[in-house]
């Protein structure tokens, strides 16, 4: 049975911010950054694409895509800031995925 430690056992101080929350999570349960980028990609993507359904009759994937990549990227660079929240893996996947959001963007375009 996996056994994890309690904030006050790790002397972690809860006052300083919530990224020392964050931080403390991420320390406990590795999968939680990664989750959480891709939770806020996912939302991006499909509230953008569905908002523009909405509005226009169509949605473009290839456009949103590319947006949900570059505004997930900023918030894993900003997350970089803060040490140990996130790791630079987990960044160069970001900035991957944004990359080729962009191909995809700039193929599909008929222009």
């Amino acid at each position: 049975m996996v056994e994890y430690s309690l904030p006050a056992d790790t002397g972690v101080n809860f006052t300083t911010g919530i990224d020392q929350a964050f931080v403390y999570v991420s320390g406990q349960v590795p999968i939680f950054i990664p989750l959480l980028l891709f939770s806020f990609f996912m939302i991006v993507l499909l509230g953008g694409y569905f908002a523009q359904q909405r509005r226009t009759g169509i949605g473009d994937s290839a456009q949103w895509f590319s947006i949900a990549g570059y505004l997930t990227s900023i918030a894993a660079l900003m997350m970089l800031l803060v040490d140990n929240l996130i790791q630079l893996p987990t960044v160069i996947i970001t900035l991957s995925v944004a990359f080729v959001g962009s191909l995809w963007f700039f193929f599909s375009r008929d222009k």
